[in-house]
């Protein structure tokens, strides 16, 4: 069993449980805080570990937060973590296949996630790896037919999916049909930060290690070379129409 601290908050993980939440999900952090600001209560769905609805809960951008996952491996770390912060009176953890087993007196002011994102064709697929796999979209088309009764009139869906995997084409009609409409689609690009005192000559020197890391290195030129070329990941704002 891993941990990862996000201010006050400890979270419980295991490794083969996560999808990237304690990664690229926490773009979510910035962009909760400059697009919604503080809010009542937050939903994660396919919440794996709670990286994402954990993390921000821990930054103070909402009062109380759902998880809920397919996986019970996942529910239970879920558990673990609510209990080892005391965090009962806050957060509620379900048991879910989708939506189905969610009580419908549950209402959220936003809804987020970075659910299963690469296509397959069956369910035979889908069982090699779930946290990857969405055969023929049905996580998608369930999830969308759904939370309009889990939403406060106000309320916003805010899903990360991936650019290599998806495009808005392939969600526009489930949106639209389930009385809900797109505000915004768009990607994140996290701001460039310099660690430590600069040189004569403009390099940083925290650590070797960090200096000839070779893969940040690979990085760096890749952004210089391709400077244009689409972020991994892009966001759907989804609203009640």
């Amino acid at each position: 069993m891993k941990h990862i601290r996000y201010n006050n908050i400890e979270v419980v993980y295991k490794e083969k449980l996560h999808g990237g939440g304690i990664r690229f999900g926490q773009q979510f952090i910035p962009i909760v805080k400059e697009r919604f600001g503080h809010v009542g209560h937050i939903f994660e769905f396919c919440a794996g570990p709670g990286f994402i609805g954990f993390s921000l809960l821990a930054n103070n951008l909402c009062d109380k937060l759902t998880v809920a996952d397919i996986n019970p491996e996942a529910v239970k770390v879920l558990s673990e973590t609510v209990k080892k912060n005391g965090l009962e009176s806050k957060v509620a953890v379900y048991l879910s296949d989708c939506l189905d087993s969610i009580p419908e007196t549950e209402k959220w002011d936003l809804v987020v996630s970075n659910p299963p994102h690469v296509f397959c064709a069956n369910e035979d697929e889908h069982k090699k790896n779930i946290i990857l796999f969405d055969p023929n979209f049905n996580i998608h088309k369930r999830f969308y037919r759904d939370i309009k009764k889990f939403l406060k009139p106000t309320g916003s869906v805010l899903l990360q999916e991936h650019t290599e995997s998806t495009n808005i084409d392939d969600f526009k009609s489930m949106i639209e049909e389930n009385g809900l409409k797109i505000v915004d689609v768009f990607t994140y690009t996290s701001p460039v930060k310099v660690i430590g005192p600069k040189n004569t000559l403009g390099f940083n020197f925290p650590t070797l290690r960090k200096i000839f890391n070779p893969f940040k290195v690979y990085r760096a030129a890749k952004r210089r070379l391709w400077p244009n070329k689409p972020r991994n990941y892009y966001f759907i704002h989804a609203k009640i129409a």
